[in-house]
């Protein structure tokens, strides 16, 4: 009997679980959508948005929406937050190349050190690739 219960509650805790994920997934992909498609003058919508892909990490260990969000803040000329969203990116996943990447080329006019560590990790991550950087 008791290990029918700890099943059933383990059960329902899991089903929760993947429920938020999925509502994570809609609102992230939801936001993603929206920045990529918002007029770029329509800032306070372009904040929500990317507000709304840090809402999307609740319960979520994959960080991938701090990568979709500094690659629209660099993208939308906002070099600072994208620099600290990749690097907060970068804490959990430091073998990602696209988020060295977001901060080559946001640090390269302005950071020459942060340029030239992440010319470096990309260098050693991706031997064959990190020509195109040049």
């Amino acid at each position: 009997m008791r290990a029918r219960v700890v099943l059933i509650v383990v059960a329902v805790l899991a089903s929760a679980w993947i429920a938020v994920l999925i509502r994570d997934y809609r609102v992230g992909l939801n936001a993603s959508n929206r920045i990529f498609s918002t007029d770029r003058g329509r800032v306070a919508e372009f904040e929500r948005n990317v507000r709304r892909l840090h809402d999307a990490q609740f319960l979520n260990p994959d960080r991938r929406w701090d990568l979709i969000a500094a690659q629209y803040l660099q993208g939308d000329g906002r070099p600072r937050r994208a620099l600290a969203a990749a690097r907060r990116y970068l804490r959990g996943e430091p073998a990602n190349v696209a988020a060295w990447k977001v901060i080559f080329q946001t640090a390269r006019d302005r950071d020459p050190r942060a340029a030239r560590v992440a010319h470096q990790a990309i260098r050693r991550l991706d031997p064959f690739g990190y020509e195109a950087l040049r």
